[in-house]
């Protein structure tokens, strides 16, 4: 069971000797603010990821920093040069197994330039364009394969096209069947970028990007790892 962003981002650590301060990270390329406040043996701060905004409670002990964001458990140990090593604690109801989930925040403003740079790089290699065949079947013995069609842009752009499709009709068991072809599918046109090894889009009139998966490369293929835990085999034409 998969937690929400908002909630993974935690505690981060001050002068050295201290959890107060603002921080700056990214996750899944989107830039993250966290800023604290200690009080006596208490910390307490938000954090801010993509225009929202959580709070965090915890406790300190020797150095160690214990609480909560929402309904996420954290540890952060704070390090010398003020930035932290953290973790959060994921529990999954379904399985009763706790993950671990690691993500840095470091302190000042050249984390913030790092942040926000890594969420706005573009891997040249995706530049261009490419097509990805989706089949399925029905009992009356129709086949049916959709092509859909994107063009990434290197300055940014993206055109997707809906799809279009190949539709087979068998005339009897086993045989080859009839083909046509049906007009292509709607299109759409927005933003797109890459960071951490995934690929990010955002469609003409939305405020938020979109987290499309981790892709891996290789010759004229891109092997597309969707949040659902599906796969999407795309190529060039």
């Amino acid at each position: 069971m998969r937690a929400s962003l908002l909630f993974l981002l935690l505690v981060a650590c001050g002068g050295g000797d201290s959890f107060e301060g603002t921080f700056h990270g990214t996750t899944e390329g989107h830039p993250v603010v966290v800023t604290l406040e200690e009080d006596g043996d208490t910390v307490h701060g938000k954090v801010r990821l993509r225009g929202l905004e959580s709070t965090i409670e915890g406790r300190i002990e020797d150095g160690v920093a214990t609480g909560r964001v929402g309904d996420v458990e954290f540890r952060a140990t704070l390090e010398e040069d003020g930035d932290i090593a953290w973790t959060m604690l994921m529990h999954d109801p379904l399985t009763g197994r706790t993950s671990e989930v690691v993500l840095p925040l470091t302190r000042g403003e050249a984390a913030e330039e790092a942040a926000t740079a890594s969420a706005d790089e573009r891997d040249p290699r995706l530049v261009g364009s490419w097509y990805e065949d989706r089949s399925a079947g029905g009992m009356t013995g129709h086949r049916v394969t959709t092509r859909v069609r994107t063009t990434l842009s290197a300055d940014g752009r993206f055109v997707f096209q809906a799809g279009e499709s190949v539709i087979t009709v068998r005339n009897r068991p086993g045989g080859r069947g009839n083909t046509d072809m049906s007009d292509p599918g709607n299109v759409v046109r927005g933003e797109w970028k890459t960071a951490d090894g995934h690929l990010y889009s955002r469609a003409d009139g939305q405020t938020e990007w979109t987290t499309l998966g981790r892709y891996s490369i290789s010759g004229n293929d891109m092997l597309l790892y969707t949040p659902n835990g599906g796969k999407q085999l795309w190529s060039r034409p």
